[in-house]
């Protein structure tokens, strides 16, 4: 067992709080399925799948069959990122692969992308924010 309880997240919106969390795409299919509260979910893409890979190299955290099986994984998802920033350009903003997402944060840099992240959480009615892909 990993990860924040069940109890610690009802805890945390009883008293008022906004519940941040981090969800690879399985745990935050589970936590729409399984929260009786309203969920809003930010995919936080990076901007190629090359700078993904380099990124996750630099770790050094995976052997080299849970590297390659993760690098697929991502090059699937960061396609649907792709087709989703084109479909939202050409002014249609629904990708079937991402959705279980509400937005997607294509992360071009840090400052930029915890202002946008600030922006969603404090004030998601701020146009700035509306795109369903933003960065």
């Amino acid at each position: 067992h990993y990860g924040t309880s069940w109890a610690a997240i009802e805890e945390a919106q009883k008293g008022g709080k906004c519940v941040l969390l981090e969800l690879d795409a399985q745990g935050c299919a589970s936590l729409r399925r399984l929260s009786a509260s309203p969920v809003r979910t930010v995919l936080l893409a990076p901007p190629s799948a090359a700078i993904l890979e380099e990124r996750l190299l630099g770790r050094g955290s995976e052997c080299s069959q849970q590297l390659a099986s993760r690098q697929e994984h991502n090059r699937k998802l960061l396609s649907g990122v792709q087709l989703c920033e084109a479909e939202t350009e050409a002014g249609d903003a629904s990708a079937t692969d991402l959705s279980m997402f509400d937005k997607v944060v294509v992360q071009h840099s840090f400052d930029k992308t915890a202002e946008i992240l600030y922006r969603l959480v404090f004030h998601p009615e701020d146009p700035g924010v509306q795109p369903r892909v933003i960065g």
